[in-house]
C-alpha cells in the first residue's frame, strides 16, 4: 500500500468554497467547547452576503445590528456543554444557544461533546420549481470546538458532506436520521430531570435554525443511516451518534462478519486509563494489530501518562507517527479523532468526535447514564485505493519520548468526577426593552443559597422571578450579559455562568460612543453607504490603541456650538431619507431607524445628545432636536398609510405613538429649565415654525 498526505484545509476557507457566495438560510451547530467572542467575530460572518466584516469587534458589532435590520442574518442556533462553554463573557448577539447539561449517574462525568456543523444553503443556479430543491445541506462532522484552538491551531479532523433533496414531495410522517438527530438533541435542553427524556418533541419545539433545515430534511430520503455523497457516488458514508448506540455496536454493523480485519489505525488525543477498549476490539476482531497515534502536543510533548503509554504497548498497542513526514512537523495540539480498521478487501474510515475512552463509545441511557454524547461518520473504501495513516515507531524513538503530565481539569479527558458539576438548572430570559431578567427553573429545582453575582446588588434568587434592571444592572448586562450565581458550599464560593436569551436585542443599549455631531455626520451620508461605512471605520480604528482595544477617549471631540448648521442640516437628510417621495422605506427600515439601538439610529442619537447636555448647557439645541424629531420623523411615521394591516404594522403604530408621548413628555421638562420657553405659547409657536421647516 502506498503512503500519501492527508488531504489538509482550513476549515473557514473550505466552507467559503462550498457556500460560494450563496444565501446561507440557517446554520446548526454541535460542539463541545464554545466561545461567543471567536464566534463572533470569525465564524459568523461567513454566513452574511457580501458582508465588509473587519478585525476590529467595535465595528463588526455595528454591522451585525445593521444586517440585522436589513434580513442578512440567517437563522443561527449553537448547542454546547454547559460546562465547557466560556464563562467570562456571553454571546452579544441574538442567536439561539443551548447549553446542555447531560444526566450522568453519581460521580461520573457525562459531556455533550459532539461537533457538527449544518449549514443549508442556495445551489448555485438552481431552477427547481420548489424552494427547498434548489438548497443543499452542508454537513460538517468531526472533532472541532467553536474556539481559536478547534478552528485555526489544532490538528483536527473534520468529514465534510453536501446533502441534496432527492423527494419529489415532502415526507412528514417518517423522520431520517439526521432530523432524528436533531429531535432528540432538543429533548436533551426540554427534560432537565435526570432520566426523563420522555417528552415528546413537536416541531413548535425547534428553534429557528432546527426548523428550516428540518423541513429541508423532509426532501431528503435517507435509507436508514446510509447517505450517497454526490460529491464521489462510489463513497456512502454511515452516520453514529450516542444517543442511538454505543460505538462498539455501530462499528461492528457495518463490518462484515466475513471481513478480517487485520490493522486498526487510531488517532486520539484522550485515553482511559485502563485498557477495556483494547480488550474489546482485540476479543471482537480476532486480535488485530492496533496501530496509534501518539498524541503529541504543539511543544512535541506527549499529552498521556508515562505509565498508560507503557501499559498500552505491552497490551499490544504500535505507537506510531504519522506515515508522511511534513504532518509530524506540524507544530498543532492532536485534537482529531479517527478510527482505519484495515480489512482484506474494505477499509472502514471513522472520523468524529470519539476519543478512545470509555464514556466516549458508550451508548447514552435515560437511568443512570455514563456516557456522552458523541457523533461521527463511518465511511467504506476499496482496499486498493487506501493507504496507511500510521507508521510504527522504532524502540529507540520511543526512548526519546518526552511525557508532560495531562491537565486534571480537562473535561474532555475526566471520566470521574472531581469538580464542581452542581449547576442548578435554569433559563434566564434579558428583555431589553422592558429592561427585565426573568429566571425560569425546574419545579423542583431548590435555589437555597444561591445569590446573583456582581448583578441587583447580590440578592437572592428565586424561582420564576421577574426582576427589574436598574441603570447599573443595563450598563453591566450591556457591556457583557453573562449571568453569574454564587452559593457558599462547604466554605468554598462556587460560581456558575448562565447566558441568558435575549429578547427585543435590538434596543440593546450600545457600549460604544460617538458624539452626537459624529452620528450626525453618518447621516448626511445615509445615500452614500460605501463611503459612510469607511469614514465609521477610519473613525473606529482612530479610536482603538495598538492592544485592539477601543478607547472613548481617543475620539476627537467636536464643539456643538461651532455646529449648528450641521445639526439641523443633518436632521433633514434623514427626514428626506427615511420619508422619500418614491419608492417608501419598507417598515424593517423604519423601525430599524426610529427604535432600534445601534450608531446611526435616533434612540442611539438622543441618548447621546441628553449625555452631553451639562448642567443646563445648550438645553435649548436639545429641545429644539427633540421637536424636530417628534413633528418632522415620528408625527409623519404616525400618518403612513400601508396597503395592508396586520399585527407587525400594528405594533409599528403603537411604538410610534408611545415613543412619542415618552419623548413630549421629555421635551415638556426640559422646556421648564430654559428660560424664556416656559410658556406653552412659546413652544406652539416654535413647533409651527418647525413643522414649516424654517429652522434649516
Amino acid at each position: 500500500m502506498k503512503e500519501n498526505s492527508v488531504p489538509q484545509f482550513i476549515l473557514k476557507e473550505k466552507l467559503e468554497e462550498l457556500i460560494d457566495g450563496q444565501k446561507v438560510h440557517a446554520v446548526l451547530f454541535y460542539s463541545f467547547n464554545f466561545d461567543p467572542i471567536f464566534f463572533e467575530n470569525y465564524v459568523m460572518p461567513l454566513f452574511v452576503q457580501e458582508a465588509n466584516f473587519s478585525d476590529l469587534m467595535i465595528y463588526n458589532k455595528i454591522l451585525w445590528r445593521k444586517y440585522q435590520k436589513e434580513g442578512k442574518i440567517p437563522a443561527i442556533t449553537v448547542y454546547c456543554d454547559y460546562y465547557a462553554k466560556a464563562t467570562e463573557s456571553a454571546p452579544s448577539l441574538g442567536y439561539d444557544i443551548n447549553c446542555i447539561q447531560v444526566p450522568n449517574q453519581k460521580n461520573y462525568i457525562c459531556n455533550f461533546h459532539p461537533k457538527h456543523i449544518f449549514i443549508l444553503v442556495d445551489v448555485k443556479g438552481a431552477k427547481a420549481s420548489h424552494s427547498e430543491k434548489r438548497k443543499k445541506l452542508i454537513m460538517v462532522t468531526g472533532s472541532g470546538n467553536i474556539t481559536p484552538s478547534g478552528w485555526c491551531d489544532n490538528f483536527e479532523c473534520f468529514s465534510i458532506q453536501e446533502i441534496f433533496p432527492n423527494k419529489v414531495y415532502p415526507n412528514y410522517v417518517k423522520r431520517n436520521t439526521i432530523q432524528k438527530l436533531i429531535f432528540q438533541t432538543k429533548s436533551l435542553t426540554i427534560s432537565k430531570d435526570n432520566g426523563n427524556t420522555q417528552e415528546i418533541i413537536s416541531e413548535d419545539d425547534l428553534e429557528g435554525a432546527e426548523r428550516k433545515i428540518n423541513d429541508f430534511l423532509k426532501f431528503v430520503d435517507i435509507d436508514e443511516d446510509l447517505v450517497q455523497n454526490k460529491m464521489d457516488k462510489n463513497k456512502a458514508f454511515y452516520y453514529h451518534n450516542s444517543l442511538f448506540q454505543d460505538f462498539s455496536e455501530f462499528i461492528n454493523s457495518h463490518i462484515p462478519e466475513k471481513e478480517t480485519i487485520h490493522t486498526i489505525e487510531i488517532v486520539s488525543p484522550y485515553f482511559s486509563s485502563d485498557i477495556s477498549l483494547l480488550s474489546l476490539l482485540n476479543k471482537e476482531l480476532s486480535d488485530p494489530r492496533i496501530h496509534i497515534l501518539v498524541p503529541r502536543l504543539k511543544s512535541n510533548q506527549i499529552n498521556l501518562l508515562e505509565e498508560n503509554f507503557n501499559k498500552m504497548k505491552v497490551h499490544g498497542v504500535h505507537w506510531c507517527n504519522w506515515a508522511n513526514p511534513d504532518l509530524n512537523k506540524e507544530v498543532r495540539d492532536l485534537h482529531a479523532k479517527m478510527y482505519r480498521f484495515h480489512g482484506d478487501k474494505k477499509v472502514y474510515t471513522v472520523i468524529g468526535s470519539v476519543n478512545f475512552t470509555n464514556p466516549a463509545w458508550k451508548k447514552f441511557s435515560k437511568m443512570d447514564n455514563q456516557s456522552n454524547i458523541e457523533s461521527a461518520e463511518l465511511f467504506i473504501e476499496s482496499y486498493e485505493k487506501v493507504y496507511n495513516l500510521l507508521s510504527p515507531l522504532s524502540e529507540s524513538e520511543i526512548e526519546k519520548l518526552e511525557f508532560v503530565p495531562v491537565i486534571k481539569e480537562d473535561l474532555e479527558f475526566l471520566e470521574e468526577n472531581t469538580l464542581d458539576r452542581n449547576a442548578p438548572h435554569l433559563e434566564f430570559t434579558l428583555d431589553w426593552k422592558e429592561k427585565t431578567l426573568f429566571v425560569q427553573s425546574e419545579k423542583k429545582q431548590v435555589m437555597n443559597g444561591f445569590h446573583y453575582h456582581n448583578l441587583f446588588e447580590n440578592c437572592k434568587v428565586r424561582n420564576n422571578q421577574l426582576m427589574k434592571l436598574s441603570d447599573v444592572d443595563m450598563n453591566v448586562l450591556s457591556s457583557n450579559s453573562i449571568i453569574k450565581l454564587e452559593k457558599v458550599i462547604n466554605d468554598r464560593k462556587c460560581i456558575y455562568s448562565y447566558y441568558p436569551n435575549h429578547k427585543n436585542i435590538e434596543v440593546k443599549p450600545f457600549e460604544f460612543k460617538l458624539s452626537a455631531l459624529q452620528i450626525l455626520q453618518l447621516w448626511q451620508k445615509l445615500n452614500q453607504e460605501e463611503r459612510a461605512q469607511q469614514d465609521l471605520l477610519n473613525l473606529i480604528q482612530h479610536a482603538t490603541n495598538e492592544s485592539g482595544v477601543f478607547k472613548d477617549e481617543l475620539l476627537i471631540p467636536v464643539s456643538i456650538l461651532n455646529e449648528m448648521a450641521t445639526y439641523f442640516n443633518a436632521l433633514i437628510d434623514l427626514e428626506k431619507f427615511l420619508f422619500p417621495q418614491k419608492d417608501p422605506k419598507k417598515l424593517e427600515e423604519l423601525t430599524y431607524y426610529l427604535f432600534h439601538e445601534n450608531i446611526d439610529t435616533i434612540p442611539f442619537y438622543l441618548k447621546t445628545l441628553e449625555q452631553e447636555v451639562d448642567q443646563g448647557k445648550h438645553k435649548n439645541l436639545y429641545w429644539m432636536v427633540l421637536q424636530i424629531i417628534i413633528n418632522n420623523i415620528y408625527d409623519k411615521a404616525k400618518a403612513l398609510k400601508f396597503k395592508a394591516v396586520d399585527e407587525e404594522v400594528r405594533d409599528f403604530k403603537l411604538n410610534v405613538a408611545t415613543q412619542m408621548k415618552k419623548l413630549k413628555r421629555h421635551a415638556a421638562h426640559i422646556a421648564q429649565e430654559i428660560p424664556g420657553m416656559e410658556s406653552k405659547q412659546v413652544q406652539d409657536w416654535v413647533i409651527k415654525e418647525i413643522k414649516r421647516k424654517e429652522y434649516a
